[in-house]
């Protein structure tokens, strides 16, 4: 019982840490935005929605060789996952390909 107690504490933990990274992050990448670092992730999803119709389930932020990019995995109607990799100071597709 202690042991089953003790598991759902280091989760509920390990999920408020997760939500605190997240928010973190949403912060991080609207002050880029502001500061005119980064593209607005609505400007990103307006290009990739040109490209591929879909829905979006994931979204990052990262920081890769010096560059800033938004990864983007995307449902298409067609049921395919795909990846999408956007440079967050550009715009440009750097590339794509279906998500394993």
């Amino acid at each position: 019982m202690l042991k089953n107690i003790l598991i759902n504490i280091g989760i509920i933990l390990i999920l408020m840490l997760s939500f605190q990274n997240k928010a973190e992050d949403y912060n991080d990448a609207r002050i880029l935005a502001n500061r005119g670092k980064i593209l607005p992730l609505e400007t990103i999803l307006s290009r990739l929605y040109k490209l591929e119709k879909g829905n979006v389930i994931e979204v990052e932020l990262e920081e890769k060789n010096a560059l800033l990019i938004y990864e983007i995995e995307l449902l298409t109607t067609k049921g395919i996952v795909y990846k999408y990799i956007f440079n967050a100071q550009t715009g440009e597709l750097i590339k794509h390909k279906v998500d394993e």
